[in-house]
């Protein structure tokens, strides 16, 4: 619900916007299409569907080259950008600071927080958030946390109008 309807001080619009998604399975793959509704169990939101209605969803298709497709007509787009701008807005209201661009070099702990030398200077907290992605278990290995196992991946979406 705070996506839809987020509180004046984070965002004067809804964070989401009605999307749909299809996952299309090229000719012969029909089984992973499967394995992916058996893994997700999720029918309530998700429906298998064959190359023909497809083609109905996304008319760019070829049809001919299809197995058939997953359907979720509720996902959403969010507004990552809108999302995030509110949150560092509210965090500022209540005295935080942002500091962009300072590589972490080390993470002390101590009984009154944590010591956190970095680039741009030290700087001293109760709570650390660690916001760094992919290098989240090297930056967190620094404050004494158990390494997790990551793996960067780079992914982008560009929405497009479909052609005519």
């Amino acid at each position: 619900s705070f996506m839809e309807s987020p509180a004046e001080r984070y965002a004067d619009h809804p964070l989401l916007t009605p999307r749909g998604a299809l996952m299309v399975a090229n000719s012969g793959e029909a089984e992973r299409l499967d394995a992916f509704m058996e893994e997700m169990q999720r029918p309530d939101v998700l429906s298998r569907v064959d190359a023909a209605r497809c083609k109905e969803i996304c008319p760019a298709l070829r049809q001919d080259q299809l197995s058939g497709g997953v359907h979720e007509p509720l996902a959403m787009d969010i507004d990552v950008h809108g999302m995030l701008q509110g949150f560092v807005r509210v965090f500022r209201g209540l005295g935080g600071r942002v500091v962009g661009d300072a590589e972490v070099t080390a993470i002390e702990r101590g009984g009154d927080g944590f010591r956190i030398e970095t680039s741009a200077g030290v700087f001293r907290a109760e709570i650390v958030i660690n916001a760094a992605g992919a290098w989240a278990s090297a930056v967190g290995a620094m404050a004494g946390a158990t390494p997790i196992e990551l793996t960067p991946c780079r992914r982008s979406a560009a929405v497009v109008p479909a052609p005519p």
